[in-house]
């Protein structure tokens, strides 16, 4: 009897557990002096997605603002598609100064 395999769901490729949520946020560029809005759609230990506006211009790497917590996290852009990015946590987070 011959088996079918299927390819494996993202979800099962998935290298950290990703948590679902709707939290605000923001991007945080030039040491704090600019901010962009944006929503955290979910997270996990390596990293988040993000909604923002289409037309926002946004550098590679910039700390995102857990704005609820009041906590810093430093990131690197790897993918966007429209509204919707893909980040990396690039090192440790801290809180808000």
């Amino acid at each position: 009897m011959s088996e079918v395999l299927q390819a494996p769901s993202a979800a099962e490729t998935r290298r950290t557990y990703q948590r679902r949520l709707q939290s605000d946020g923001q991007i945080v560029i030039l040491k704090g002096w600019s901010r962009i809005t944006c929503t955290i759609r979910d997270t996990g230990t390596g990293g988040a997605r993000l909604s923002v506006k289409a037309e926002c211009k946004l550098p590679r790497k910039f700390d995102l603002l857990f704005v609820t917590e009041q906590m810093l996290i430093p990131c690197e852009v790897l993918w966007r598609r429209g509204e919707r990015l893909g980040v990396r946590f690039t090192g440790p987070s801290r809180n808000r100064a």
